[in-house]
């Protein structure tokens, strides 16, 4: 028991894993670099007014409108560079890769950012400009060149994420064609003291909602570790084989899921003496008929190109569980797991699961969960939890 109680230790020191919001994350990445260009820019056009003195009005601001935009271009390449760089050196030894490696990274993710300003950021800066220098002839070059960078930023900020949206619509539609089934809920997870009995938990949980009878299943998840499919605005990826089988023997269900997670905070209207973490899961899983330990057993040869896709390789962790789980008449789902690791050393997870249009009752339900028993909500994924507890 000294692993679990070191667990709950780990876990009760950060156990909410939030991503950035992705607007302030594209922002942040194109931004950074825009700030210094911004600079570079109104130095560039203050410096070129100084030799347009003779051309007529025209040509003197499309002149000045377009230096600035000339000027600005090696700064899309600094913050990518110094952030890599720093990468490298605070990386220890043992875990930090070649050099090169950072160095092509910080080259990529520059030569994006220098793209998205060419091809957008430039024409709408541009025209801005232009037009801003018709509109206030008396205004000082410099300070409308700022100002129309900035109005720039925040319009390709916004298309960088419609566009990730859009690709993320698409990748769903590609698995959907596929033959996968699609399915979108709010979840939330409770890991469970051992000061409290689990079976008590659901037994009280099943009386406050009213939840039908109770079914157990026993389920294998080998997790693919190295997976290279994008965070789509934030959405954390996960492949996986699932293995399912009711306790009693009844029911099995074999399936190969791709699955993306995003958790968030719930903004109250009134003060409240917890927080609400939940978390927008989309599953996308395809049903098979016949056991399968390895993507490359799968016989679907589409199925198998797009979880091949998926992966760098097909370096795997199972995590193993028994269920328990019931639901009421309003969607509301309740699990408990038992999940075990490779130590035999067991923890409890209590699951909350609703659609999206019955998010008041998930609400509802983890206030009562922190307000009755001594859990800690967390975001963490059993893999993740697995890890934790393996740890040294």
């Amino acid at each position: 028991m000294v692993e679990l109680r070191l667990m709950e230790k780990r876990l009760a020191e950060n156990p909410i894993a939030l991503p950035k919001n992705p607007f302030m994350e594209v922002f942040e990445r194109f931004g950074s670099c825009e700030v210094i260009a911004m600079f570079a820019g109104a130095a560039g056009t203050a410096i070129a007014g100084n030799f347009v003195g003779g051309l007529g009005k025209e040509a003197k601001d499309l002149t000045l409108a377009i230096a600035g935009r000339v000027s600005e271009k090696p700064s899309f390449f600094i913050p990518p560079f110094v952030s890599e760089i720093n990468k490298y050196r605070t990386t220890p030894y043992t875990k930090r890769d070649n050099l090169n490696v950072y160095l092509n990274r910080a080259a990529k993710i520059g030569g994006r950012n220098f793209l998205e300003d060419l091809a957008v950021q430039d024409v709408i800066t541009t025209g801005t400009m232009f037009a801003a220098l018709n509109l206030y002839p008396q205004t000082p070059p410099w300070m409308l060149s700022i100002l129309s960078t900035i109005f720039a930023t925040i319009t390709v900020t916004g298309l960088e994420v419609a566009v990730t949206e859009l690709r993320y619509a698409g990748y769903k539609h590609k698995l959907k064609r596929a033959g996968f089934n699609s399915e979108s809920y709010l979840e939330s997870r409770f890991f469970i003291s051992a000061e409290k009995h689990p079976e008590e938990v659901l037994n009280e949980l099943d009386k406050e909602f009213d939840l039908g009878d109770i079914k157990e299943w026993y389920h294998h998840d080998r997790y693919f570790t190295e997976v290279k499919i994008p965070y789509f605005s934030g959405r954390q990826p996960e492949v996986r084989l699932r293995t399912k089988v009711r306790t009693d023997g009844s029911e099995s269900k074999r399936t190969a899921e791709i699955t993306f997670k995003r958790a968030h905070e719930v903004s109250c209207k009134q003060p409240e003496q917890h927080r609400y973490f939940p978390i927008i899961k989309d599953k996308l899983a395809y049903v098979l008929d016949y056991n399968c330990e390895n993507v490359s057993e799968i016989i679907e040869p589409k199925v198998r190109k797009i979880l091949k896709k998926a992966l760098r390789s097909e370096t795997y962790q199972d995590v193993s569980f028994n269920r328990a789980e019931a639901h009421n008449l309003e969607t509301l789902l309740v699990s408990l797991d038992q999940v075990h690791n490779e130590k035999e050393i067991p923890f409890y997870l209590v699951e909350l699961k609703t659609h999206s249009h019955a998010a008041g009752l998930l609400e509802d339900a983890m206030r009562y969960m922190m307000r009755n028993f001594p859990v800690l909500e967390t975001t963490y994924e059993k893999l993740e939890l697995v890890d934790m507890n393996g740890k040294d």
